[in-house]
């Protein structure tokens, strides 16, 4: 399925790494056996916002969680993040939100539940006093979508990090293929683009009569997967939707594609905007 969406470019102008140089044979023919060097090139646009997502999505990582991203993977205090790791405080969670949703909790029990999840998946709290460590506790539906947020970016990113540990290289290049998904910068002068414009200007006007969106870059993007599922002879119904979330959200969105997280499910928690 084809998605178009927009992002306001504010990274910096550091040299970043959007290009791979891959190796091909030479012709039959040729007497020499030796191999020649072709180059791929990330668009410079796309480079960047690759780049960015990446960024975005670490900083969150490492700043809520007590997290390093090192030589060795995604380190914690108790070892390199594993994805049982992380279930492990999927179904604490889980525990957690079945005392929550009561009319009267324990608040003993959330007390220990919180502090089993956080022994499971360290945080950074920023010291520890008591008055922090208290507020810590986990006792509302909002903060437990907080942490079911952040759970889902660590499988995400354990998702692209792979064995290749692609998150401790400045290579954009191999984060683009990671993403499992095609982007392409529209120019302006694209009928695409002003088809696009045309739709969040015209959505703006009739929702507060302000002309206050400035849109920077276009983007399209083509995943594969999700092309050979989609059959527009039995969607007739076809339209334009809006999406937003959180930038760093987006490593996740396509790179899994946009779907709702088995444990959201479970748990209820339909107000989240990142899947």
């Amino acid at each position: 399925k084809k998605y178009d969406f927009t992002v306001d470019d504010d990274s910096d102008d550091k040299e970043i790494t959007n290009k791979k140089k891959k190796k091909k044979k030479k012709n039959n023919h040729d007497n020499d056996d030796s191999d020649e060097e072709e180059e791929e090139e990330l668009d410079k646009v796309v480079s960047k916002l690759v780049e960015n997502f990446y960024r975005y999505a670490t900083d969150t990582l490492t700043t809520q969680a007590n997290i390093q991203i090192t030589a060795f993977g995604i380190e914690t205090p108790l070892g390199i993040l594993s994805i049982e790791q992380v279930e492990e405080g999927e179904e604490i969670l889980n525990s957690i939100y079945k005392i929550v949703s009561r009319k009267k909790n324990n608040k003993n029990q959330l007390q220990t539940l919180s502090n089993n999840f956080y022994s499971t998946i360290p945080h950074n709290f920023g010291g520890r006093s008591g008055n922090l460590l208290k507020q810590a506790v986990i006792t509302t539906l909002k903060k437990i979508e907080e942490k079911q947020e952040l759970l889902q970016l660590m499988k995400d990113m354990l998702e692209v990090n792979g064995e290749e540990n692609i998150l401790f290289h400045n290579d954009v290049l191999e984060k683009y293929k990671k993403l499992d998904c095609m982007i392409k910068h529209i120019p302006k002068n694209n009928s695409e683009f002003k088809k696009v414009l045309n739709i969040v200007k015209n959505s703006e006007r009739a929702s507060h009569n302000l002309n206050q969106i400035n849109i920077r870059n276009v983007f399209s993007l083509y995943k594969t997967k999700e092309q050979k599922k989609y059959n527009k002879k039995q969607l007739s119904n076809e339209k334009h939707l809006f999406h937003g979330s959180k930038i760093s959200n987006f490593v996740g969105l396509l790179s899994r594609g946009l779907l709702l997280p088995a444990t959201v499910l479970e748990l209820g928690l339909y107000s989240r905007t990142d899947a």
